[in-house]
């Protein structure tokens, strides 16, 4: 006998062409596993790409291999596929009714699909097969590796290489959706990888700042289309856009140095319009309310959520918006209790008497791998043999093994007390830490109460001055 169905209500980010409004359609995803390699298959995707909240659906296999899944969407939306020790990554579309064919005996095999939706997910799995050498850990060992001129020219390479195969497989089949999709996919994981390659080599060589370049490095930009709206839907555009913006701020202060100058949300004004400055906006806006730097910026956040025609952003604000009211400075610590990577259980009780700096992180993050590394200087540096205060790192990993694995191969960071907290965003200490985003740090003094929230990054001046302080009041 087959499973029942199971039915999930998506909601999604919207796409220029879909309406807040538009109908959820019916959308079917069947397959058959033959060699499964777990009883599982598991859909994940993130329910938007401001606070970066992760959905994730378990399906157990009949004996047969056999599963059915069945969405309600109103969007087309990036998935991703988990069986074993292989993901996939797919592509709905409201309508789509995919049949997939696996065989997992070998963890490189191609899947293939049929139906309404396979020649989208055919093109996915051809191309993941292709490049499939290129993992972002490949990738990131050519940044320490390489110099400039060197990465660029090698992921050039990649990059004509992945136009060429899109080039060659691209029909007039492909809906305008997963044409923008496919091309951001390119286009815009090359450029962020060319942002990150100064940061990953700043940190190879010593650095704590970006590796400094020559302004020929950034001729990429002149073939980058900068305003567009349709590649909301692709995660590196969203990456890209805040690297972006961010170069663009370092370059504008580098001609006035000595001076502080700030500019309303990035400056993105300057760059950007309609979608894609209210993207950018609500991403601003939810950064300070999740700061509690919301009253610097009341009038204009309020003026947004009346004033915004794109409702997905504002409902997702407006929610944070009321919530920075709760769990303020003064109040207890939640307790919480979970394992370390020995598997012993830790509570924040068994640090009573002393001062808690607290990093909730996740190896996906790249802020937040940015921040561990700059946290280990800073408890090294200043509070290495201090018995009065520990820091803590509670990892908000969707995979435990993972996380213990980038520990296990950065000895830099493994100090301080590591803990793992399954289930993400769904987990129990991050809905009582009313956690939506990461980085996020809390300082927490001797008698368990919250001295700040947020504290301090530690890549921030004063964090050091902060937790002294703190000490000095025991």
């Amino acid at each position: 006998m087959r499973v029942p169905n199971i039915i999930l209500f998506l909601v999604f980010l919207s796409l220029p062409l879909f309406g807040h409004n538009t109908p959820r359609k019916e959308t079917h995803i069947t397959g058959i596993i033959n060699n499964k390699a777990s009883e599982y298959i598991h859909i994940q995707f993130f329910d938007n790409f401001i606070n970066f909240e992760e959905k994730q659906f378990s399906l157990k296999l009949e004996p047969d291999g056999y599963f059915k899944l069945t969405l309600y969407i109103s969007e087309p939306k990036a998935l991703t596929f988990t069986h074993g020790y292989r993901e996939d990554a797919m592509f709905l579309e409201p309508g789509d009714d995919l049949v997939m064919n696996l065989d997992a005996k070998f963890n490189q095999s191609l899947i293939t699909y049929e139906g309404k939706g396979a020649l989208h997910n055919n093109y996915l799995a051809k191309s993941a097969k292709m490049f499939f050498k290129f993992t972002p850990a490949f990738i990131r060992s050519q940044m320490t590796k390489l110099e400039p001129k060197e990465f660029q020219k090698f992921l050039g390479v990649l990059r004509n290489d992945k136009l060429n195969f899109f080039n060659q497989h691209a029909t007039k089949s492909f809906s305008s959706y997963f044409l923008a999709y496919a091309q951001s996919e390119i286009d815009y994981w090359y450029a962020y990888q060319l942002f990150q390659y100064r940061w990953e080599k700043g940190f190879a060589s010593g650095l704590t700042e970006p590796l400094p370049v020559s302004s020929s490095y950034f001729k990429f930009l002149e073939n980058i289309e900068l305003n567009n709206a349709l590649a909301l839907t692709n995660l590196n555009y969203t990456y890209f856009l805040n690297e972006y913006l961010d170069y663009q701020l370092e370059m504008e202060r580098s001609e006035t140095p000595g001076k502080t100058i700030i500019y309303p949300y990035k400056n993105a004004e300057k760059y950007f319009d309609g979608q894609v400055l209210s993207f950018i906006k609500t991403v601003e806006f939810y950064k300070k309310i999740k700061s509690r730097r919301a009253f610097t910026s009341k009038y204009e956040i309020e003026k947004f959520l009346k004033e915004s025609p794109f409702k997905k952003y504002t409902e997702i604000l407006s929610v944070v918006y009321e919530e920075s009211k709760v769990l303020q400075a003064g109040q207890f610590a939640p307790s919480f209790e979970l394992k370390d990577i020995k598997g012993n259980v830790v509570q924040l009780s068994d640090f009573k008497g002393k001062v808690v700096y607290l990093d909730f992180w996740a190896t996906w993050c790249p802020p937040c791998i940015h921040e561990l590394f700059y946290g280990a200087r800073l408890r090294d540096n200043y509070f290495a043999g201090n018995k009065d205060v520990v820091f803590i790192y509670v990892s908000l990993d969707v995979n435990e093994t993972v996380w213990k694995n980038y520990l296990k191969s950065n000895p830099a960071i493994k100090k301080g007390v590591h803990l793992f907290a399954d289930g993400v965003y769904e987990s129990k200490i991050a809905k009582d830490y009313n956690l939506k985003a990461l980085p996020n740090f809390f300082l927490i003094d001797h008698n368990g109460i919250i001295v700040k929230n947020p504290a301090r990054k530690p890549s921030e001046g004063g964090a050091k001055e902060d937790i002294n302080m703190v000490l000095e009041k025991m």
